[in-house]
């Protein structure tokens, strides 16, 4: 087991090493939490449904669309994960959703996570979505504010339910149990699915969403519309677009009144404290930018710092794993840990939060060898014979 730190050096004489013991129930080994399959197939640019164009500005240069009147679709795609040589018949869907600030990025970028996944069992699908921002650096103060950074959000969200339904209404040909469905993304792949996953009443539906005269308008054709329902009209009415847990990577809220109370699924929230594109905390996106004079609207958000104890005071159940000093990306040896993290609460929730621990102690008497010692910005414990996680703590008590 290796520790990552990176901020100062590490004399562990002066720390005081702390082990949480647990059996975790029917989640400690096999299918589901170990990458139990040697190898993945994928199937690349599945069709999952469509997405309406539109335009949201005059600024041709500044633009993705097509003309109205918006008669125009474009073909949602996805890659799909599946365990090789994989016999069973109702496997759990994870839906991955890519970054890039709703501007660029492809369902590609998260492509090691999703092998990873799917080698542990999952039906792993990684959608593409509506892009909606432009990605010219030199249009954002000119044509990005909240009501299009809301407007962006909406649309992708609508794609992501629509790949639900897809799933859904497509499980028997692909051999997914559609009561258990869940989601993950990261950057505004984690807006997004935190939108899929808590954007469920049209009560919630924001006003950005709805027609915005301020766009402008072209031969009299509004170019901000309304956008339309919560569900979207992507494809396969009828079938939900429930998920069951969701896993948000370096994402926020634009509303904390998205989340409702005890009966909202799961999370497992994952963020960097030193994140200059996301907030950890409640802050302006983009900060770093913003600090250099290249974007100034400020577009208020919630990071995960803030919605894990404001989903645990209204009675959700959220987790909230922190990189100190950690960025907007992730180093391999925390995407090791995001897996196993990830792997560990889907696991939990497939068998409805059953995954208890057993016990809890401070170590005593148990031989462990930790080097090197001292150490400058990692260190590795071994001797553990039972699944443990380890915590590190100085003599301030700071983990």
């Amino acid at each position: 087991m290796i520790l990552m730190r990176n901020l100062i050096p590490l004399t562990l004489a002066s720390f005081l090493l702390v082990l949480n013991l647990s059996a975790q129930n029917l989640c400690e080994s096999g299918r589901y939490v170990e990458p139990v399959f040697d190898c993945v197939d994928t199937t690349e640019n599945i069709v999952y449904g469509q997405g309406r164009l539109n335009w949201s500005t005059l600024n041709l240069l500044c633009q993705f669309g097509a003309l109205p009147p918006y008669n125009n679709f474009q073909n949602l795609l996805c890659d799909v994960y599946e365990p090789c040589n994989d016999t069973e018949t109702a496997r759990p869907l994870l839906v991955v959703i890519h970054g890039g600030a709703w501007a660029g990025g492809n369902k590609r970028d998260l492509a090691p996570y999703c092998h990873q996944m799917a080698q542990r069992g999952y039906v792993v699908v990684a959608i593409s979505y509506r892009l909606s921002i432009t990605a010219n650096v030199l249009c954002w103060n000119a044509e990005l504010d909240e009501t299009k950074f809301i407007r962006a959000f909406y649309r992708a969200m609508q794609d992501a339910k629509a790949a639900v339904r897809y799933f859904r209404a497509n499980a028997a040909t692909w051999r997914i149990d559609p009561d258990q469905v869940f989601a993950a993304g990261h950057s505004a792949g984690a807006f997004t699915a935190l939108g899929l996953t808590y954007l469920r009443d049209e009560s919630e539906r924001p006003a950005a969403t709805l027609q915005q005269s301020y766009c402008g308008n072209w031969f009299n054709e509004q170019l901000c519309t309304d956008l339309g329902d919560i569900e979207g009209e992507g494809g396969n009415p009828g079938f939900s677009s429930a998920v069951k847990a969701v896993i948000p990577m370096s994402g926020a809220l634009p509303d904390l009144t998205y989340l409702d109370g005890a009966n909202d699924p799961p999370m497992l929230l994952v963020h960097g404290t030193a994140d200059d594109v996301v907030p950890y905390g409640g802050g302006c996106v983009l900060p770093a930018i913003r600090s250099l004079g290249l974007f100034n609207p400020c577009i208020y958000t919630y990071g995960s710092s803030v919605i894990q104890p404001y989903a645990d005071s209204i009675g959700m159940e959220a987790e909230l794993l922190t990189f100190e000093g950690g960025g907007h990306g992730f180093t391999q040896v925390q995407w090791d840990s995001i897996i196993i993290r990830s792997a560990r609460f889907l696991c939990c929730q497939l068998h409805d939060g059953n995954c208890q621990a057993v016990g809890t102690q401070e170590l005593t008497g148990i031989p462990l060898a930790i080097f090197p010692n001292p150490a400058t910005d990692q260190i590795t414990v071994s001797g553990l014979e039972s699944p443990a996680e380890v915590i590190v703590r100085n003599m301030d008590g700071r983990a």
